[in-house]
């Protein structure tokens, strides 16, 4: 059996709240291993916005500069879901 290394922190999922979870361990000098199911990029249903919470916490990660500003949105007028195979849409 080969050589066993032992980590602070697993965490199982390299999406955004994975990888968020291991900069702020990486942070406190802890060693992290990020378990993946899948490679990216790979087709994902999922919304293409940040909320105001998500800017201040790339921020704090150092990823994003203070000067970089967002366009605040006040109301959606409609939501397209898709894949591949199907789409969707939705109006409001």
């Amino acid at each position: 059996m080969g050589k066993q290394k032992v980590y602070d922190v697993v965490i199982v999922g390299g999406g955004p709240a994975g990888a968020t979870a291991a900069l702020y361990a990486n942070r406190l000098g802890l060693s992290t291993l990020i378990l993946i199911i899948s490679i990216w990029p790979r087709d994902k249903i999922c919304g293409d916005a940040l909320s105001g919470k998500v800017v201040d916490i790339l921020k704090d990660l150092d990823l994003i500069s203070e000067e970089k500003t967002f366009k605040r949105v006040s109301s959606i007028r409609r939501i397209t879901f898709g894949s591949p195979q199907i789409k969707f849409l939705i109006l409001i």
